[in-house]
């Protein structure tokens, strides 16, 4: 390289100059400088020394010790690089205008850091919560993105001095690689369930090997192939803008209302990425500063997709609260019966007995009778009564369940600290239903009457405390209808309890 201006003379004059270019990956720099007054410098910096003096984003500055000497000619020699960049890139600055592009640069790089950061925060702990899969893919992009970011912005030899570049440049590429592969299981997750068709969710997961396999391609390829690595990794990229659009464009015809957020939130770094790809395959050069345009892009991902994450787990929560309530809907509907409003059958098996609970069977007598004398309608609304009464008695605390078994039979829970307890409380609702059919279905030429059996609930199955009611209520029947009967704790001897009425 030969210097002519006269203002980079008066720069080496000062002592003051830099030299910078892109920081790819490479062994060495042979630097050689011929001055004004016929003198030469020569110095050989490894890969570590320039890792030292990283700059802006990607670039090095490595200052050139001119000891106030006019530069005549700069030559300088690139030992196995990766690529060619770093020859096609080499420039020569300002040290102080240098020192402060790094400052704003790292500064900048930080921020964009932190929003990631927070956003891979915002979406793990909201993982934690709502345990859906996208929510989990985002915060591992985030992740990704940031480490991404430390990397390719030398934040990394802040952190660790250490790092060489081939070390930074496999962490920048894989990361930035395996954030690209998480778009598609992200976007299959963060869709509505039908957003896509079968079809285009195979086109999409179809991009995941080849970004998969170029986070493998610099770390492990890089070395050996340092001319090709570069073109090759980009290529594996070609495919991705494609594929996004396409998924993009199927959702959106789809009427997917998620896919918008997506393409607010994505279109830009895709793009950006896009542009990165053609550079990467060398059809063109760009300026340090269009790097800087794909940090951006990223950070205003996060921010507007943390946004859209919180917006569809609101969605899905509405829709998980619908599908609750429709589910206890569908339960009560199936626990329900239809005629009488009570809990069914099925209610009734699903309960759990405790302490001092007692089971009540209740059995309409000659309920056959009402049916062949009065017709049908007649006597469901004799069950009516009956299932308004005893929800009647729940309301009031007597009962603390009542259900329609099936027919004519009805089942009660009464908590009482003995089975002649229980049955006088049963004989006065017995009464009651008793007199309530007789008000209100006066086209009964007989009284209606109920047999009542009553059994502890307690301390047995729920087969043996059915079995003990069951045989209360035969001996109810067997006795002369119209009473209780119950069995004591003791014994499965079933004891009559008259009312007063059949005394």
């Amino acid at each position: 390289m030969n210097i002519d201006s006269p203002a980079l003379r008066d720069l080496s004059k000062a002592g003051d100059l830099e030299l910078a270019s892109d920081a790819s990956p490479f062994r060495g720099l042979m630097v050689h400088m011929e001055f004004t007054d016929g003198s030469e410098s020569s110095h050989y910096y490894d890969a570590q020394a320039l890792a030292r003096h990283f700059g802006a984003g990607t670039w090095f500055s490595l200052p050139l010790d001119t000891k106030g000497r006019a530069l005549q000619a700069l030559y300088v020699r690139v030992d196995k690089p990766m690529g060619i960049l770093v020859s096609e890139m080499l420039e020569l600055d300002s040290g102080a205008h240098a020192d402060g592009e790094r400052l704003s640069a790292l500064v900048s790089f930080a921020l964009v850091v932190g929003m990631m950061g927070l956003a891979a925060f915002y979406c793990a702990s909201l993982f934690i919560v709502m345990k859906a899969k996208f929510i989990l893919y985002h915060a591992f992009t985030g992740v990704l993105l940031a480490l991404y970011t430390i990397a390719s912005s030398s934040l990394i030899f802040l952190f660790f001095p250490g790092t060489t570049l081939w070390v930074r440049s496999g962490l920048s590429y894989g990361c930035a690689a395996l954030a690209m592969a998480m778009l598609v299981p992200f976007l299959l997750s963060f869709l509505e369930r039908d957003a896509l068709s079968p079809l285009f969710k195979k086109i999409g997961m179809s991009f995941t090997p080849f970004a998969c396999f170029a986070a493998l391609v610099v770390p492990i390829f890089g070395e050996v192939l340092p001319f090709k690595i570069r073109p090759l990794y980009h290529l594996l990229f070609v495919p991705g803008p494609i594929i996004f659009t396409l998924v993009c464009v199927n959702a959106w015809r789809r009427g997917s209302i998620a896919v918008r957020y997506v393409v607010l939130a994505w279109a830009l770094p895709v793009a950006m990425a896009a542009e990165r790809v053609l550079r990467g395959l060398n059809f063109y050069s760009a300026p340090i500063e269009w790097d800087y345009g794909f940090y951006v892009a990223m950070g205003y991902e996060s921010i507007v997709m943390v946004m859209a994450v919180a917006w569809r787990v609101s969605q899905l929560r509405r829709e998980r609260d619908r599908a609750l309530a429709r589910r206890d809907e569908l339960t009560i509907l199936a626990e329900t019966d239809g005629l009488t409003g009570l809990p069914n059958r099925r209610s009734f098996d699903r309960q759990e007995w405790m302490e001092k609970d007692h089971l009540v069977l209740l059995d309409v007598d000659h309920f056959k009778l009402v049916n062949d004398q009065h017709g049908h309608l007649i006597g469901d609304a004799v069950l009516k009564v009956i299932g308004r009464e005893l929800a009647f008695a729940v309301e009031d605390r007597i009962l603390v369940r009542a259900w329609r078994l099936g027919g004519e039979e009805f089942g009660a829970l009464i908590v009482s600290e003995s089975g002649s307890q229980a049955s006088v409380a049963m004989d006065e609702l017995r009464q009651n239903i008793t007199a309530a059919v007789a008000h209100e279905v006066s086209v009964l030429k007989k009284p209606l009457t109920l047999s009542v059996g009553v059994a502890p609930a307690w301390g047995a199955t729920l087969s043996r405390t059915y079995r003990l009611a069951d045989a209360a209520l035969y001996r109810s029947k067997a006795l002369g209808r119209d009473r209780v009967c119950y069995t004591q704790s003791n014994s499965e001897k079933s004891t009559i309890y008259e009312c007063i009425a059949a005394a």
